[in-house]
């Protein structure tokens, strides 16, 4: 009986181990995928990790990616006093006119976001006055390169003399 016994536990043995190295394959295989899956969560981490948070901003300023800046001889406030005609009226759309006459050049693809830069040189220009309704002259008397003083300046320079 001890020999049957025996015969059954070794053939039991050999059935565990076939059984236990199928299992041992199995584990590795298992192991390799998760660890290509592994690489591929840490790759979506890294292409998350990227790219800018939250939603992105659809009217950004500034020139368009791939636009060159177009460069001309001299800024627009002095090719606008170029242009302007001493003591005579105009409006943002004659300059317009005759900016593109005297080769300055833009980037500008809609004209009326020109014209409204142009009337901002209007604004901010001491050299350049507002006649009327859209309307704006040259001065002549102006000069350019002087700044403007403020009031206590001119009191101390008034009460010196």
């Amino acid at each position: 009986m001890a020999v049957a016994t025996k015969s059954k536990m070794v053939a039991k043995r050999k059935k565990l181990r076939g059984e236990r190295s199928k299992l041992v394959s199995e584990r590795k295989s298992i192991e390799s995928q998760i660890n290509s899956i592994e690489k591929q969560i840490a790759r979506t981490k890294k292409a998350e990790s990227s790219r800018p948070v939250g939603r992105p901003k659809k009217n950004k300023r500034g020139p368009k990616a791939g636009t060159k800046r177009v460069v001309n001889k001299a800024p627009l406030k002095e090719f606008v006093e170029k242009v302007m005609k001493p003591g005579v009226g105009m409006t943002a759309p004659e300059v317009h006119a005759k900016l593109e006459k005297a080769g300055f050049k833009t980037n500008t693809k809609k004209v009326q976001h020109f014209r409204s830069t142009i009337s901002g040189v209007f604004r901010k220009s001491p050299a350049i006055k507002k006649v009327g309704h859209g309307l704006f002259a040259l001065t002549p008397s102006v000069t350019r390169s002087k700044k403007k003083a403020g009031k206590k300046k001119n009191q101390k320079a008034a009460s010196a003399q």
